[in-house]
């Protein structure tokens, strides 16, 4: 036909690029520049071209038809320059009863039904129940679908001999959908001693005395079997097709708590109801729970539709990692969760059948576009097939086809294509600056883009040498940050600086990025400073991206997400209150402060000194700098098992504005605080009352325990050379409550005690004057450290009150939409460096993308910026909890908290 077929080299698929040269294909590097290009998954924006070849069209599953927002940025890129034919589309005629003639859903059911079974077999393990499920191999580890189906023969045979223990059985497979994906279950299933039963005969079943433990039960559960009308009357499918509020799913009660095995191969969109909630996974695992540790033990979500008819399941497991764990409320504690398996490229696991049955689908398709474009005679067949393919194209002649056009409405500007011909000559794609505790995150998802140059600039190269050793694509710069010249010649050859050094550095380094036309990111807030740089930055072409971490950060994010939803609700928010805070995990909390630094010391005591000003059922407060530690929240009612004590954060009424909140004056509060465990601003308030915040003078130490008498000598103008005088001291200062923080002081190595004469107790003494606040931060720094096997939790929570008015009285009707994030530290990084240095990373990946066209002075309050960040923290598992109540807000008990001594 003279066609030159272009196959792109890689190592993973089944069949080799030899295999592929002897069928007479090219190996190339890049197919970009093909007149047709076909893929399976959606090509990822950093492959396309950003000069495709005219007329050139993309075969992809692109996930862009339903108008699903994390690929939208893929259609606006393809927009005026490619056709688009979705595989999904393809049906073997027009209209609403078509059937697809080219999908993968009963090998995805197939092999989600043995990764499901192999995760139960090691649930099951973990409560100290083994079966003979553990030998089943994964579906990955069969050279073909014929293999598969042999191991479970044998499973079958064993559990028909050996049986199950008491404990784990009777194994019983729920199936739900009644679709391909099921079909694909139920068929492997058959290989098993397989029962058949309804899903009323479960609880006899389960809770026999004699059940058959050499059997597998098997429920399969379409629509009908769980979803009920609310008024009583039974499942009528064009009645709930019509009418899908009037139906709610009782699959929690009905069939989950009786089952080892639920394989999910239901469709779901938004508007129907899910199959379980978050809250219904509760009680269906409280339900199993009180029936038998073997019940409810899995999950396997084929359909991988994040937050979808399961809304628990909120993220994409992988091969590599195959299962994650939801844990249900604080009601059981005891729990060890649901292992949830929610691999989106399952058919990937029986890659020779999986693509022997594409290609015999879609090459009568492929065939008959190719000569259609070659303008060869048809075949037979040929035009049905071309009127299949026109119904299947979303884009075609640089337009959405009448039929998809309302997906504009759903489009962002298309992103700037940056391939490596068309980024600038500097050298550098991101330069990173500082190597301390959040940088890790930071460099190793920048540096998993293997075609980008990443520069770290450190003054430490022993610490950044640890990244270099990982990472081909970085390379190592030994620089101080204050020599402006070397900083001109780094940030010259940069796209995007991210800073990662101390707030106060910004200002300076902003102003390089301006003059080298260089975009900035930052983790830190916007200073006065900072922001006399916006009207600098437009003229320069430039973006200065702050408040881009934790908090603030993905803080301004959440919160902006969560309003605007409300808001587009109809509903007016009365309430906003934020609490956010990086601390120890509570079984490594047992110190002094209750807390142990995942970042530089030195930010956290500073803002202990920053004032407030905030607004708190009804009152307006305004807190000196002075007094926040002496004024503070003493009980923060998040959490059943946590003791939390909380600061308000800076200026909280300066958010109403980027928040779009309309007035202070209508709603009954607007608070952002700064958790902490309880404890907290007593000593720290100690702490400030003798000296060690100061940072107007310095010192010079010749020990570390020349350190309290230097600053109580300043605090009561008076020597203090001996312990009779430091303890005078300590109590003119602060009167007897002194006594209730001896030991703390102590422990920290600001009082003499035994343990301080060992060796490796204090840091090394600074050699140079520096000012109280920074020799405690060296200590603390070192007395406060995560050891080895050491974790910290990151917890963020917003509240909003709102309703379909202003707040006039208490009895107005309101709800409450919680939104909650928390994160657990684990062996590769601290929940601190990953919250922070994550959001710092992906705004950093846009930018060089071209998806943020904002210059100047910004934060992440931008539609653009927020929605992409909260999606692509979802990749890596950073997924906020979203319920609504109608119980009461926190407002007022915090109100009834509020301590001021």
């Amino acid at each position: 036909m003279g066609v030159t077929v272009q196959v792109q080299h890689c190592n993973r698929r089944i069949w080799t690029d030899d295999d592929f040269r002897k069928a007479g294909a090219t190996i190339v590097g890049d197919v970009s520049q093909a007149d047709i290009v076909v893929g399976i998954k959606e090509v990822p924006i950093s492959e396309l071209s950003a000069t495709p070849v005219k007329g050139q069209t993309h075969f992809m599953f692109s996930h862009t038809h339903k108008g699903q927002s994390y690929n939208m940025d893929l259609l606006s890129r393809l927009l005026g320059q490619a056709r688009l034919i979705d595989y999904e589309l393809l049906t073997d005629h027009a209209g609403p009863d078509g059937k697809r003639t080219i999908a993968f859903g009963w090998y995805a059911g197939a092999a989600g039904l043995v990764e499901g079974l192999c995760a139960y077999s090691r649930y099951l393990l973990t409560l100290g129940i083994a079966t003979p499920i553990l030998h089943l191999p994964r579906p990955f580890m069969h050279a073909s679908l014929s293999e598969m189906r042999k191991s479970l023969k044998i499973l079958g045979r064993r559990i028909q001999a050996e049986g199950v223990p008491r404990e784990a059985g009777p194994i019983v497979v729920a199936v739900t959908g009644a679709g391909q994906v099921a079909a694909g279950a139920l068929d492997m299933l058959k290989e098993l001693p397989a029962v058949l039963v309804q899903p009323l005969e479960l609880g006899k079943i389960v809770k026999y005395q004699g059940m058959d433990l050499h059997k597998v039960y098997v429920v399969h559960a379409p629509a009908a079997h769980y979803l009920q009308r609310k008024d009583g009357r039974g499942y009528n499918r064009n009645d709930y097709y019509c009418d899908p509020d009037s139906y709610h799913s009782v699959l929690y009660r009905l069939i989950a708590p009786y089952v080892s095995l639920i394989v999910n191969g239901a469709g779901w969109r938004p508007g129907f109801p899910r199959l379980m909630d978050n809250a219904q996974l509760t009680e269906a695992l409280r339900l199993a729970w009180n029936i038998g540790p073997g019940r409810l033990g899995t999950i396997s979500d084929v359909t991988c539709d994040l937050e979808g008819g399961l809304e628990f399941v909120t993220q994409a497991s992988t091969i590599d990692t195959p299962v994650f764990v939801v844990k249900p409320s604080d009601s059981l504690v005891d729990h060890p969760g649901v292992s949830i398996v929610s691999i989106d490229i399952l058919p990937t696991e029986l890659p020779r059948d999986t693509s022997v049955h594409f290609s015999n689908a879609f090459m009568p398709y492929l065939v008959a576009f190719v000569r259609q474009r070659l303008n060869a005679k048809e075949r037979e067949h040929d035009g049905l097939l071309i009127k299949s393919l026109d119904r299947a194209t979303i884009v075609q002649g640089g337009k959405l086809l009448s039929q998809h056009e309302w997906l504009s409405g759903r489009l962002t500007t298309a992103p700037v294509q940056r391939s490596k011909a068309s980024r600038s000559d500097r050298g550098t794609d991101v330069l990173v600056l500082g190597s301390g505790m959040v940088a890790k995150p930071v460099i190793d998802t920048l540096c998993q883009r293997t075609d980008l140059t990443v520069v770290l600039a450190s003054n430490n190269l022993q610490e950044a040498q640890l990244f270099a050793n990982v990472h081909p694509n970085l390379r190592l710069v030994t620089a101080d940050a204050s020599d402006r010249a070397l900083m001109e010649g780094l940030i010259c050859k940069a796209d995007v600086v991210i800073s990662l050094l101390p707030a106060p550095m910004h200002p300076k380094i902003a102003e390089i990025c301006i003059q080298q036309q260089a975009h900035l990111v930052t983790a830190s807030y916007v200073s006065p400073v900072m922001q006399s740089l916006h009207e600098k930055a437009l003229s320069a072409d430039v973006l200065l991206l702050n408040e881009c971490g934790l908090d603030p950060g993905v803080d301004h994010c959440a919160a902006v997400d969560l309003i605007q939803r409300i808001q587009n609700d109809g509903k007016q928010v009365r309430s906003f209150i934020s609490f956010c805070g990086g601390l120890p995990a509570p079984e490594f909390s047992n110190v002094p402060l209750g807390y142990k630094f995942s970042w530089a010391p030195h930010g956290v005591l500073m803002a202990a000194k920053n004032s407030a000003h905030f607004k708190l059922e009804g009152e307006v407060f305004d807190v000196p700098g002075e007094m926040l530690l002496k004024t503070h929240f003493s009980d923060i009612p998040l959490f059943q098992g946590f003791a939390l004590e909380g600061l308000a954060n800076r200026n909280s009424i300066n958010y109403i504005k980027p928040y779009k909140l309309g007035q202070l004056e209508t709603m009954s509060s607007q608070l952002r605080g700064t958790l902490r465990y309880k404890g907290f601003t007593s000593l720290m308030s100690v702490l400030s009352q003798i000296g060690l915040l100061d940072e107007t003078s310095s010192l010079s130490l010749d020990t570390w325990s020349d350190l309290l008498p230097r600053c109580l000598e300043r605090v009561v103008g008076l020597p203090v050379r001996d312990s009779l005088s430091r303890g005078a001291a300590m109590t003119d200062v602060l009167g007897e409550r002194w006594y209730h923080q001896e030991a703390a002081l102590e422990w920290l190595g600001l009082l003499p005690s035994l343990a301080a004469m060992k060796e490796g107790f204090y840091p090394t003494v600074p050699e140079i004057s520096l000012p109280p606040l920074s020799l405690l931060s060296i200590l603390m720094s070192h007395r406060l450290r995560y050891e080895p096997g050491e974790r910290d939790v990151v917890i963020l929570s917003h509240e909003v009150v709102a309703g379909p008015g202003p707040m006039t009285s208490p009895d107005t009707e309101a709800t409450v939409h919680s939104y909650l994030l928390v994160v657990y530290g684990d062996e590769h990084s601290s929940a601190m460096a990953r919250t922070v240095g994550l959001p710092v990373a992906f705004a950093a990946l846009r930018i060089l993308d071209g998806d943020m066209d904002m210059r100047g002075v910004v934060v992440p309050t931008h539609p653009r910026i927020y929605a992409n960040m909260l999606k692509d923290l979802a990749t890596v598992g950073l997924v906020f909890r979203d319920t609504v109540t109608n119980v009461p807000g926190i407002g007022p008990a915090l109100r009834a908290s509020w301590t001021h001594t």
